[in-house]
């Protein structure tokens, strides 16, 4: 059943005039678009039945804090390294940041509540030295003062 389906991925900006409006037409949700969005479109015979957009996206699921430090330096460490984040994202094209926040954390500004299902991707083993190779500083390094 499944090789009766053709799936497709392109820009937003590659879709026809008609995919544009069917996506629109057809989400039950908002749907946002800018030049990182990717559409997929899933069809059978000749007529599409299904669209998602995905776009890149960092995660920020883990820290570790020093338990001595002030509330004024670990601010002050997350907005550092909240920049170099932005700098690197920028550089890749992740356009966005989900920042998971632990239990008992109150309400933040700007807050959503989203529900996951997450789907991990399996990647072919690496061996030490390819890995030690791609965790190589890239060749511009950036430095972030705080005042």
């Amino acid at each position: 059943m499944f090789s009766n389906f053709k799936s497709r991925l392109r820009k937003w900006s590659e879709l026809t005039h008609e995919d544009f409006f069917r996506l629109l037409g057809w989400s039950p949700s908002k749907v946002d678009f800018d030049s990182r969005t990717i559409v997929a479109s899933a069809s059978r015979d000749g007529e599409t039945i299904a669209y998602l957009t995905a776009e890149p996206v960092y995660v920020v699921g883990c820290y570790a804090l020093k338990p001595e430090a002030t509330e004024a330096e670990l601010r002050n460490c997350g907005d550092a390294i909240d920049s170099a984040l932005a700098v690197e994202a920028q550089r890749v094209g992740v356009g966005k940041f989900w920042i998971e926040l632990p239990t008992g954390v109150p309400p933040q500004p700007g807050e959503k509540t989203i529900r996951v299902i997450e789907r991990s991707i399996p990647h072919a083993p690496l061996n030490n030295e390819q890995l030690l190779s791609d965790w190589q500083e890239p060749q511009a390094t950036h430095s972030v003062w705080i005042n």
